[in-house]
């Protein structure tokens, strides 16, 4: 039984090798003629066969290998070219199956894949013509390698390699190991013999010969960049020493032998004396491998990550509890030595975030399938353009992402794009465009997902909320746009008569709208007809540890978060004008939108009556979102500026309007945290002369 350990790594790497089958299929489809895929996809379910195999999953790895085997002739096959939608069609199958086996191996079900499957399988190759799989190491006679060194810009060497005692897939490091070699020239030989080495027949260690145009660095620059090598020595050669220094003559003359003939588990380079003369050879290039530069990353359990980061925000709260305490006591030089700390404190917590950032794209690739699939089923041409993957969002907050991009994404293609022939009469391309692009600006992260279908019909929605008797003809006519994207993200809103598996207008959109405000973002709609629609979410990088400003409302505090803060001035009520009865600050040359937040949150009391009679006692914190919006929210007086750990609410208190999450101050009271980005939004939708803008053609 395989440990805990050897376990996890398993599924590691069989989840990643999965992920790369599906980007190479995808590839494929693309271009039937796309080399490079193929062999992706043969070097994946090659190190998938192998990596099922050790763990004992005989029809598995047997299934891996019907697709290792076609794909090695596929490379050249113009058959494959005319048939590739059945094969894609075919891989898009197994897909699903080694999904679906995955997902059980999680669950601690290791069953083998169904003999009847693996069969069905097998049966399904038989419209394809399959040929035996290739060797990745191909020896030469003595008259070849002769033609070949006449040839100057070709060079030999002897490549000694010895593989880490504990790596657990020997077998599948090898492959790795050939593969990558035979990219930039060929191996012709190896020690042991090529039919026991390919066979994983070898203890810690064995050389290989080969031939490039490339020279010692190169090669060794490519070796070192594959994990579990320990040692690795270089050395050139020439044609008369390689065939005097190996047993390959006899090699060509007889047949390969039998696993069990030849495989000795001993291989001929266990010898410390020949060890010991590569390693002096002036003419080795050797790559010392010391453990700072071998160990460059290393896999976490998550769960491990998440225990820290909740330590560590236990420990903020006890630091801010220490600091106030200090504070009271005045005890100044133990507080000025405590405040040395908090650098430290900022460090940590830098490092720690960057442990639970990942890049958006290792989940956004995994959209295409979805996207393919839908646009097939419903005869739609799409094209998905994937944007800025490469910006890093806390993982829990990634997850939650899940179900809002899955509902957009089939929004835009059921809803957005139409139909090849509907496009071509509008003088559009038959092929929409779906886009999903990802950016970050003022400490949050900016996620659209843009098509250039149809756009939303607004007619639509006037004559849905007329019939649901929402409002009449004649109120319906006079709601903006605005208005209508806020009854289009109301839960139960739909504008189709029945409901499919993707829904109507509205349908998904509540969801994605009601997860979105429990993430602290925002979700902007802009659209116009027959040009396209384009969905904005903006959620912050982390929900964990936040630097915030804490704040007086009417006699309650509040916490702010610095990262949404543009200035923070005295309140001047000469700076306030009115446009179409709303309240605007003229701050640089602009009149920004004023919330106050005393009303926001129906808080009030009389000395703070009178000093907003007075305009006097009030501080004025010009707030920015991100994407050009401000406002300036009215408070009555500042406090200090610490490091916070956010606490979700409890769930009856979740609609809370205004408040994203909860803290612990250091006299140990609670202190709500503010949400900017909604408090602006419900402002912004209410100010006239601030409409979301239009998609403009």
């Amino acid at each position: 039984m395989p440990s805990k350990e050897d376990t996890k790594l398993f599924l590691s790497e069989t989840e990643d090798l999965i992920q790369n089958i599906e980007d190479s299929i995808l590839a494929f489809e693309e271009s039937a003629g796309n080399i490079k895929a193929v062999n992706e996809l043969f070097f994946a379910f090659h190190t998938l066969k192998g990596l099922t195999g050790m763990f004992g999953l005989e029809n598995l790895s047997q299934f891996c290998h019907h697709f290792e085997t076609f794909l090695n002739k596929a490379k050249e096959s113009e058959e494959l070219k005319e048939k590739s939608e059945d094969f894609v069609n075919l891989l898009f199958s197994s897909l699903d199956t080694l999904r679906t086996k995955l997902k059980q191996f999680k669950k601690g079900n290791f069953k083998d894949l169904d003999e009847e499957l693996l069969n069905n399988t097998k049966k399904a190759f038989d419209n394809f013509e399959i040929e035996d799989e290739e060797a990745l190491i191909t020896p030469l006679d003595p008259n070849e390698l002769k033609f070949i060194a006449n040839k100057k810009n070709k060079k030999f060497y002897k490549i000694y390699i010895k593989i880490l005692s504990t790596c657990v897939f020997k077998k599948v490091r090898l492959f790795i190991i050939l593969r990558a070699l035979n990219e930039i020239g060929h191996i012709i030989y190896s020690e042991p013999d090529p039919d026991i080495l390919q066979m994983g027949e070898y203890g810690s260690d064995f050389s290989l010969y080969f031939i490039t145009e490339k020279d010692d660095k190169t090669i060794a620059t490519i070796l070192e960049e594959i994990l579990e090598i320990e040692n690795l020595a270089i050395t050139e050669t020439s044609p008369d020493q390689l065939l005097s220094q190996t047993n390959m003559q006899k090699y060509q003359k007889k047949e390969p032998k039998s696993r069990k003939s030849e495989a000795t588990g001993k291989s001929q380079f266990s010898d410390l004396s020949i060890q010991e003369e590569f390693m002096t050879n002036t003419s080795v290039r050797m790559s010392s491998i010391d453990d700072d530069e071998r160990i460059s990353d290393i896999k976490v359990d998550i769960e491990v990550l998440e225990r820290l980061m909740n330590y560590f925000g236990e420990l903020i709260i006890l630091k801010n509890q220490v600091n106030q305490i200090l504070e009271e006591k005045q005890l100044w030089d133990a507080n000025r030595l405590f405040t040395k700390m908090d650098k430290l404190f900022l460090e940590i917590q830098e490092i720690i975030f960057q442990l639970k950032l990942v890049k958006v794209g290792s989940t956004f690739r995994r959209y295409r399938r979805m996207v393919r699939d839908l646009a097939k089923e419903y005869g739609k041409q799409v094209e998905f353009i994937l944007e800025g993957l490469s910006v890093e969002l806390d993982r829990k907050i990634l997850e939650e992402l899940s179900s809002p991009m899955l509902h957009l994404l089939r929004n835009a293609i059921y809803h957005g794009i139409e139909t090849p022939s509907v496009r071509k009469k509008k003088g559009k391309d038959p092929m929409g465009i779906v886009r999903l692009r990802t950016f970050q600006q003022a400490g949050s992260v900016f996620i659209e997902v843009e098509d250039d279908g149809r756009g939303i019909n607004y007619d639509d929605i006037r004559n849905k909320i007329v019939e649901q008797e929402l409002f009449s003809l004649e109120e319906a006519m006079e709601l903006s746009n605005e208005a209508l994207h806020q009854i289009l993200l109301s839960p139960g809103f739909s504008t189709l008569s029945g409901v499919d598996m993707v829904s109507g207008r509205g349908m998904g959109l509540a969801i994605v709208s009601e997860k979105i405000r429990d993430l602290g973002g925002s979700l902007t709609i802009m659209s116009k007809k027959d040009v396209g629609s384009r969905f904005i979410l903006s959620v912050p990088f982390t929900r964990a540890i936040i630097k915030a400003q804490f704040v007086d409302v009417a006699g309650d505090l509040f916490a702010i978060p610095t990262e949404n803060i543009n200035k923070i001035s005295f309140f001047d009520r000469k700076m306030i004008e009115y446009v179409k009865g709303s309240e605007f600050y003229k701050v640089s040359n602009k009149l920004v939108p004023v919330i106050w937040l005393n009303k926001i949150f129906e808080l009030s009391n009389q000395s703070n009556e009178e000093s907003e009679l007075q305009g006097t006692s009030k501080i004025a914190i010009w707030c920015n979102n991100g994407r050009n919006n401000d406002a300036i929210l009215v408070v009555d007086g500042l406090k200090q500026q610490m490091e916070v750990v956010i606490k979700p609410i409890a769930s009856k208190f979740s609609r809370l309007r205004g408040i994203s999450g909860v803290t612990i101050t250091g006299d140990g009271s609670i202190c709500l945290i503010i949400d900017v980005l909604g408090i602006m939004s419900q402002r912004l939708r209410k100010t006239e002369n601030l409409q979301v803008e239009e998609i403009s053609t």
